[in-house]
């Protein structure tokens, strides 16, 4: 753990102890249709930040493009569905841009859904920071999940609809429930989507945690490289490429991430598929990429890995 030292450090790195420097300029942008089925109204910030510009407006594409390509028949007779996206800007400091998105929709079912997505982007350079960035390892993450779940107690347990099991699932000590977050100056603000620790009826829940809280669990350098194996036991030329790539190594981790969701299901016959056709795309990854050096190898690991996400990321 890197104690008081490493968190000095930490701070000096994302904050630089005197004057921040300006933020980026900020420009909405917005993507709408509408037809009797369905009505889409996404927005989305426009940075100057090509890095940046260039994944929010990605991710912002891909939302509304899942939702307009809905099935008429599934809409039914009568009833229209809806897709409205929101963002609110919580940093941008010079340091880090942060940005949140409310999405709400409807899709049938009894009520509405919302939900909440963040991106904090490293700055310059305007790469996106995982938590697995912020936080030192698995007892770093369990410091994290103790004092979450303490505030969301606090929060809670006064009302008697929600349950206690929520909170302890939905908080404990997985890197997936913490994915959804801001990094501020002095604070950690973790968001919570409905169903996440409560009931619907708790509505979305906001936990924010000093930094003071997390000094000691606190990554030294946020630009460490971060993949999902140990960067110690690194034996071969893909794996010494991916610790020392911060790009490549949260691909790894996304990858990894994912995989681990999409094959813990309870269904045997589709875990075991996605078993095997993880087993499949590291046999794939190695034949293709391993004979290359420098660029070439990143550049091919990075194609592996984005298609590998985007096969996860799609249902089997």
């Amino acid at each position: 753990m890197p104690g008081l030292k490493g968190w000095i450090v930490f701070a000096v790195l994302l904050f630089s102890g005197g004057v921040l420097a300006s933020g980026l300029p900020v420009e909405k942008r917005t993507i709408e249709s509408k037809t009797a089925q369905v009505e889409i109204s996404v927005a989305y910030p426009q940075t100057g930040n090509a890095a940046i510009d260039a994944q929010l407006r990605q991710w912002a594409r891909e939302q509304a493009d899942d939702f307009r390509n809905v099935d008429a028949e599934d809409v039914g007779p009568g009833l229209s569905w809806s897709l409205d996206i929101d963002y609110r800007v919580e940093r941008n400091d010079g340091k880090l841009f942060s940005v949140v998105f409310g999405i709400d929709s409807y899709a049938g079912g009894a009520h509405p859904n919302h939900n909440s997505v963040a991106f904090n982007f490293l700055l310059p350079e305007g790469a996106q920071l995982d938590i697995e960035q912020v936080i030192q390892g698995r007892k770093g993450l369990q410091r994290l999940s103790a004092l979450a779940i303490a505030r969301l107690n606090a929060m809670l347990l006064p009302d008697e609809s929600s349950i206690p099991e929520m909170i302890q699932q939905g908080a404990g000590p997985e890197w997936g429930n913490f994915q959804t977050f801001v990094l501020l100056p002095d604070r950690l603000k973790l968001l919570f989507d409905p169903y996440a620790v409560g009931p619907y009826s708790s509505g979305p829940q906001e936990v924010t945690l000093p930094l003071s809280e997390l000094k000691s669990v606190l990554r030294a350098d946020p630009r460490t490289p971060v993949p999902s194996f140990d960067c110690g036991k690194a034996g071969t030329p893909i794996e010494h490429a991916i610790c020392t790539s911060s790009g490549l190594a949260q691909l790894d981790l996304r990858v990894a991430r994912v995989y681990r969701q999409r094959s813990s299901t309870g269904d045997p016959d589709y875990d075991a598929r996605v078993r095997a056709a993880q087993r499949a795309f590291v046999g794939q990854r190695n034949a293709r990429c391993g004979g290359r050096l420098g660029a070439a190898l990143e550049s091919c690991l990075t194609q592996m890995y984005q298609a590998r996400l985007a096969e996860l990321d799609s249902a089997y």
